[in-house]
């Protein structure tokens, strides 16, 4: 876990600092940034078309400068000794893709900034970037074994949630709020999922690490099963959807599969 460590001490949304520490520990992937900063990352010559995805930024609650575990938990502290946020959210998310992308297939990766602001980075993403992306999975969500397949505005696909459980039988549906999901919907099937950690943007939020380790390892058994790489997929990006209308709106198409 030194890694997950190493993130939650970085400062509140050093983004150079992060991508930089991302690029160092992640071996043979090609790396590329949009305008906006949203760094996205290919592995040469991987037939994977399943996206990992998280955001680099965080809420600020209190100054961490050290991380305390107890147990199976984690803990941030300020130099005061007093609870500060450790930054699970969504720092939790980056470790799972990080961890994810030693996968034989080797995943895409996507890390996203300006999540907790509006959702500004992954608004102003490269598109280009999901035209051989079948699906995306966030991960971005409090608590465990979770599969959030709707959130604000409606369902985020079509198909990905009924797969990711059909692998992973003891994850539940639920319905979430905003996230990075929201805004890549209309490039590929996504999901949001749990990464055990609770009480977020507060000083007391915390992650419970089997938790967090059972989220990996949902991960690793939906890129295990292939289902990316299903034809369906490629219908599904197609004709899914009929009219898109602004940032939080859709319409779906009659051809929805």
């Amino acid at each position: 876990m030194d890694k997950l460590i190493k993130l939650y001490l970085f400062k509140r949304n050093d983004y150079d600092t992060i991508k930089q520490f991302i690029k160092d520990n992640v071996e043979g992937y090609e790396w590329f940034e949009d305008d906006y900063g949203n760094m996205y990352g290919v592995f040469p010559g991987s037939d994977c078309k399943c996206c990992i995805a998280a955001h680099l930024d965080q809420v600020e609650a209190g100054d961490i400068e050290a991380v305390l575990e107890c147990d199976d938990y984690l803990f941030g502290e300020d130099k005061s000794g007093h609870p500060a946020n450790l930054g699970a959210d969504d720092k939790n998310g980056v470790w799972v893709a990080m961890e994810a992308a030693k996968h034989e297939r080797h995943p895409k990766l996507a890390f996203f900034v300006d999540e907790e602001t509006g959702r500004n980075g992954s608004k102003a993403c490269a598109p280009e970037f999901f035209d051989d992306v079948a699906c995306t999975i966030v991960v971005d969500r409090r608590g465990s074994k979770e599969i959030i397949y709707e959130g604000r505005n409606r369902q985020y696909g079509s198909l990905l949630h009924i797969l990711f459980k059909a692998v992973n039988p003891d994850w539940r549906y639920e319905v979430g709020i905003s996230c990075d999901a929201d805004s890549i919907r209309k490039y590929c099937d996504c999901i949001n999922i749990s990464c055990g950690c609770y009480k977020c943007h507060t000083r007391q939020e915390y992650t419970c690490l089997a938790e967090l380790q059972d989220c990996l390892e949902a991960v690793n058994r939906f890129l295990d099963s292939k289902y990316d790489l299903m034809p369906i997929f490629d219908h599904i990006k197609e004709f899914r959807w009929d009219v898109w209308s602004g940032d939080d709106s859709y319409m779906v198409s009659s051809e929805r599969v």
